[in-house]
């Protein structure tokens, strides 16, 4: 069975930073994370070659979170939301792991400028959205039932 999300990293680990499809690139792999069933590896394989992957391939997830930033809009919120979540569910595959990689190197990057930013961007939107754009219709409780709790920025914004 091919695997989605390692298949989505590998191109994503390859494409070059100055690539123009490296956006694109990098939220197919994201959008991937968020909606492929848990766990994203199946084995120890496919875990060991995704940590190298992701660790080789921080700087361009630096840049793709500056980018998503700056296309973020009232329209774009829940977007960045998943987005947001499928790195966090990458990084989580790795919480455990003997490497201490999650500690060392993953949890450092969700500190990061471009998180933050990201983050308080999509913070913004949620709490003033555009009056003349496509606000995105609430999340019910069953769909907000499957994310975890540790995932603050979905639920940042306490009138749901």
């Amino acid at each position: 069975m091919s695997n989605k999300v390692l298949n989505a990293l590998i191109k994503f680990a390859r494409t070059q930073r100055s690539d123009n499809g490296l956006h694109l690139i990098a939220t197919d792999l994201l959008w991937s994370a968020w909606k492929e069933p848990k766990p994203l590896f199946h084995n120890e394989q496919e875990r060991d070659q995704a940590r190298q992957l992701l660790e080789e391939s921080l700087s361009n997830m630096d840049m793709t979170f500056y980018e998503i930033q700056a296309h973020l809009n009232s329209d774009k919120a829940e977007e960045g939301l998943c987005f947001r979540s499928g790195l966090q569910f990458l990084f989580d595959e790795f919480r455990t792991d003997s490497s201490g990689v999650y500690d060392k190197t993953f949890a450092p990057f969700l500190d990061s400028e471009s998180i933050k930013e990201c983050e308080e961007s999509i913070q913004a939107y949620q709490d003033f959205p555009d009056e003349t754009a496509d606000i995105q219709k609430p999340m019910t409780k069953e769909q907000k039932a499957h994310i975890p709790s540790d995932h603050s920025w979905w639920f940042s914004n306490t009138s749901s």
